[in-house]
């Protein structure tokens, strides 16, 4: 037997054995630095879109991206059947109690937590936010109830069209918030002409985010009144314009050329009341036989 052999053989053998394991097949260790945790998404109720995938969150980083919603995730559940939210970020907790994360943005209090999942955190619509439909939220009064708690205003005019006729008596003479809806309803109904305005906001219709929202009105005076004061950041007071502090600038496009019809009648079978956005003036001097502009509303 070559002795020299033998022992330069059994000393590479044992220099293999004790080389550092690493690579494929290596063992897992404490302190390797490719050992990471996940951030799971969850959409925590949402009525539409999808959370975004899980991600990886690497131990050894002191800062983590936070996933945006990429995904559209929304909270709006059909017209009558509960209230709607907004996407307000992500939380550790399902009620919105733990820690906040922004979507989007770089978090540093996740290093070390191990797996975590993050849950969307859905918060109430606030004036002049853009609503489900697209269009402007206009009205909050404050609490759901009756199927309703925001009013939006669509997101464009729709065509000029008379009020109706000036021979027939509507029972539209309803000026409060929450009534546009049922002074349209009885426009439509209205014989036999019933109404061009009504019809228009009756007909329109918009397609977002894989909905079809179809449940628009013509406004009720003082429905009008407030999305001039909440979107156009103006209103009259001794026949002098108040700005609306908390409107830096005008919002939804109202035409500063021409009236808006409501749904709001006045004395009788022959004016009804009209909404200047340029002025915040409102009128009821004008026959219904007069073609102004429309501004259909939804409430959700």
């Amino acid at each position: 037997m070559d002795t020299n052999r033998t022992m330069v053989t059994a000393m590479a053998v044992l220099g293999i054995l004790n080389w550092p394991q690493v690579g494929i097949g290596a063992p897992p260790t404490p302190t390797d630095s490719g050992a990471s945790a996940v951030i799971k998404y969850d959409g925590n109720g949402n009525t539409g879109g999808n959370a975004p995938p899980t991600m990886r969150l690497e131990q050894g980083k002191q800062k983590q991206r936070i996933a945006p919603n990429l995904g559209r995730l929304t909270r709006i559940p059909a017209t009558g059947r509960g209230e709607a939210y907004k996407f307000g970020g992500w939380n550790t907790r399902p009620d919105g109690r733990g820690e906040d994360f922004a979507a989007g943005k770089s978090a540093t209090s996740l290093s070390g937590k191990g797996d975590v999942t993050l849950y969307a955190k859905w918060v109430p619509f606030v004036l002049r936010d853009v609503g489900p439909a697209g269009g402007w939220v206009f009205y909050d009064k404050g609490r759901y109830s009756s199927g309703w708690r925001y009013l939006e205003a669509a997101p464009t005019d729709q065509p000029r069209g008379m009020w109706g006729a000036t021979n027939i008596t509507v029972d539209t003479e309803h000026n409060e918030v929450g009534k546009g809806k049922s002074n349209t309803q009885r426009m439509l109904d209205s014989r036999p002409l019933g109404s061009q305005v009504a019809k228009t906001c009756d007909d329109y219709s918009v397609v977002r985010d894989g909905r079809t929202y179809d449940d628009w009105f013509l406004p009720s005076k003082d429905e009008a009144w407030q999305m001039c004061w909440n979107l156009q950041g103006i209103k009259q007071e001794r026949n002098n314009v108040i700005q609306n502090r908390d409107v830096p600038s005008p919002i939804g496009g109202f035409s500063a050329r021409e009236p808006y019809w409501t749904s709001t009648s006045y004395s009788g079978n022959t004016f009804a009341w009209s909404q200047d956005f340029s002025t915040a003036i409102q009128s009821h001097g004008t026959t219904r036989r007069t073609r102004f502009l429309v501004r259909p509303i939804r409430a959700f």
